[in-house]
C-alpha cells in the first residue's frame, strides 16, 4: 500500500478491500448534515402544535429577548422588565473547559444569534408558553459572569391562560431552557445540547438545589448565570478525505497489554453510553453499571508538523476564537492536504475499548488529535469531554481523563468518549375526546398526549397527571417506549366544579423533564 510522508508523519492512502464497505458508511456524515434522531422527533412533535397560537411550541415561540429590545444593556444592568424578573445565561461549546460551573470564565461560546428557548411553571401548575431569545455579546458593565459573548436574557413578563388568569414569572419558579432546532456552531455544523444549568440534564429546575453550578437568583429582579452546554458535529475539514481514512482493524485486541503492542504510537480509551446523574466531569467510567458498547467507531485525526505549528500559534486564544481560526485555515483544501497527516478509524470491542494506531513517530501529533464517535450505522454521536468543538488541542483538557503513557512510551491512555443519551424531552396535550386540544377542556373528557423522548433502560420514566394543587391524579410507571408513554391518557374527573389547571409531567429519575397544562371548566 502506498504511503505518503509529511514532515515525519506517515500517511496511509486508501484502505483494505475488507474495510471498503466500512469506509463507505463513514463517508455518509460528510455528504449530508447529521442531525441527531431525537432532534428530528422533537421537530415532528412540535409541528403538531397549533401554529396559530404564539408560544405553543418551539416552532413559534414568543420573542422575549431583553438584549435585542434594549431593556438590558450590560451584565450589571439585570433588572425587572415588563413587571417581572429576567432570566440570564450563556450557551457554551463543551470544548474541554470547566463544565462544572455556569460562569463565563474563558469558555468556548456559540455564535451570536443562536436561538435559545425558555418555559416556566407557575405555582398552580400552569405551564407557560415557549419564549425565545438569541445569544449576543452583552457589555460587561462590571460583571463578567453575566455578560460577554454567548449571553442571552429573557424577559418573559406575564401571560394569561384560557381561564383569564394572569401568570407573572417569578425568579424562584421552575424553568427550563433548551436549544432551538436547526442551530449550527462555529464550524457550521449541527449543535446538540447535552447539559442545562441548573439541573445538569434537561428539565425544569428552580434556583436552588439540583446542581445550580453557579446559577443564582436575586429575589424580585433576576435569575442569572444559567447555562446550556452544547456540542458541535464534526466538520469535513477536521479529517483527511474519507477515501484516505485508515481502517485500523488491529485495535485494542491485538495486545491487551500495551507493552506488547508492536506499534506504540496509539491513542486508546473506552466508549460507553453515559446516562447516569453523575456529578463532576464525566471523563472516566465511574458510574455503577456503565454500558460499554461494541462496534462503535472512533474517528481520530492527527496533524503533520506543519499542521501542529499552524494550530499551536492559537493556543493562547479563547477556544471559540481558536475554532474560528482553525476553520479559516482548514477549509482551504491546500492547507487541509498539508496540515492533516492521517485519520484513523477503530471499532470498539465488547468491553468498549478502542486503540487507534497511527503511522507516525511524532508524539506531539497524538497529543493534538481530534476525535469523534459514530454508532455502528455510521451516525455521529455527541460525547462529553474535550471534543465538543472542532478543535485540534491537547487531549488532556479539564473534562478529559486522557494521560500520556507514564512510562515514557508515546501512546495516550484514557482518551474516553462517553456518549450522551440524555436529551430534551417533550410532552404535549394534543386531544380532548379525539378533537384537537385548542381550547378549554370539560370534566369527563379524555385528554391524550404526544411524547418525544430517546428512551434509555437505566433511567426510570413515568408520566404523571396533577391537579393545580400538585396532587397526583394518575401515574404510569416503568415506561420504556413512546407508545407506552402516550397510552397514559387521562379521563378528566367528572366532579370538577370550579375552573382549574391540570398539568401532565414527564419524569425521568424523579426530575420533571417536560410538562404541559390545560384549563378545565364546566
Amino acid at each position: 500500500m502506498k504511503m505518503k510522508s509529511f514532515n515525519g508523519v506517515t500517511r496511509r492512502r486508501g484502505t483494505t478491500i475488507a474495510a471498503a464497505a466500512l469506509s463507505v458508511a463513514l463517508v455518509a456524515p460528510f455528504v449530508h448534515p447529521v442531525v441527531a434522531p431525537q432532534n428530528a422527533a422533537v421537530a415532528q412533535a412540535q409541528d403538531t402544535a397549533d401554529a396559530s397560537v404564539p408560544g405553543s411550541s418551539g416552532n413559534n415561540p414568543i420573542d422575549a429577548d431583553a438584549i435585542a429590545s434594549g431593556d438590558v444593556t450590560s451584565g450589571s444592568g439585570l433588572k425587572k422588565v415588563n413587571g417581572a424578573p429576567v432570566y440570564n445565561g450563556h450557551v457554551y461549546l463543551l470544548a474541554g473547559q470547566n463544565s462544572q460551573t455556569s460562569e463565563n470564565d474563558g469558555k468556548a461560546h456559540v455564535p451570536d444569534g443562536t436561538t435559545v428557548l425558555f418555559q416556566w411553571i407557575d405555582d398552580d401548575g400552569a405551564v407557560s408558553p415557549v419564549y425565545s431569545a438569541k445569544t449576543h455579546f452583552l457589555e460587561y458593565g462590571g460583571d463578567g459572569t453575566t455578560s460577554g459573548p454567548g449571553t442571552f436574557v429573557f424577559a418573559p413578563g406575564s401571560w394569561t391562560d384560557k381561564n383569564g388568569k394572569e401568570h407573572t414569572y417569578r425568579m424562584n419558579a421552575k424553568a427550563r431552557i433548551w436549544l432551538a432546532e436547526g442551530q449550527t456552531g462555529r464550524a457550521g455544523q449541527p449543535l446538540q445540547q447535552v447539559y442545562q444549568w441548573p439541573g445538569r440534564f434537561p428539565g425544569f429546575y428552580g434556583p436552588v438545589g439540583n446542581e445550580p453550578n453557579g446559577a443564582f437568583g436575586l429575589a424580585g429582579q433576576y435569575m442569572a448565570r444559567t447555562a446550556l452546554d452544547v456540542v458541535e458535529a464534526p466538520a469535513p475539514y477536521m479529517t483527511a478525505d474519507p477515501s484516505e481514512w485508515k481502517i485500523d482493524t488491529d485495535g485494542y485486541d491485538v495486545a491487551p497489554d500495551s507493552r506488547e503492542d508492536p506499534n506504540q504510537f496509539y491513542i486508546e480509551g473506552r466508549v460507553w453510553l453515559e446516562s447516569e446523574q453523575e456529578r463532576g466531569h464525566i471523563g472516566l467510567p465511574t458510574s455503577a453499571g456503565e454500558r460499554f458498547v461494541e462496534g462503535y467507531k472512533v474517528v481520530s485525526t492527527i496533524l503533520t508538523d506543519e499542521g501542529l505549528q499552524a494550530v499551536k500559534q492559537f493556543d493562547g486564544e479563547r477556544p471559540d476564537v481558536r475554532a474560528d481560526k482553525i476553520r479559516q485555515l482548514f477549509e482551504n483544501d491546500a492547507n487541509r492536504e498539508k496540515f492533516i497527516a492521517q485519520t484513523v478509524v477503530n471499532e470498539t470491542n465488547k468491553d468498549g475499548y478502542y486503540r487507534a494506531h497511527f503511522d507516525t513517530e511524532n508524539e506531539e501529533a497524538l497529543k493534538y488529535a481530534y476525535q469523534f464517535v459514530q454508532d455502528p450505522e455510521g451516525n455521529w454521536k455527541p460525547t462529553y469531554g474535550a471534543h465538543g468543538a472542532n478543535l485540534f488541542q491537547p487531549l488532556n483538557q479539564k473534562t478529559s481523563g486522557a494521560v500520556k503513557n507514564p512510562l515514557g512510551r508515546p501512546g495516550w491512555y484514557n482518551s474516553h468518549l462517553p456518549v450522551a443519551v440524555r436529551f430534551v424531552d417533550q410532552i404535549k396535550v394534543v386531544k380532548f375526546d379525539g378533537q384537537d386540544a385548542t381550547g378549554v377542556a370539560a370534566p369527563g373528557q379524555k385528554a391524550d398526549i404526544d411524547v418525544t423522548r430517546v428512551f434509555d433502560e437505566t433511567n426510570p420514566v413515568r408520566v404523571v397527571w396533577r391537579d393545580e394543587r400538585g396532587r397526583e391524579l394518575k401515574a404510569c410507571d416503568g415506561l420504556t417506549d413512546t407508545a407506552s408513554a402516550e397510552a397514559c391518557s387521562l379521563d378528566i374527573p367528572k366532579d370538577i366544579k370550579k375552573p382549574q389547571t391540570i398539568r401532565v409531567e414527564l419524569e425521568v429519575d424523579g426530575n420533571v423533564t417536560a410538562s404541559d397544562s390545560f384549563v378545565v371548566s364546566s
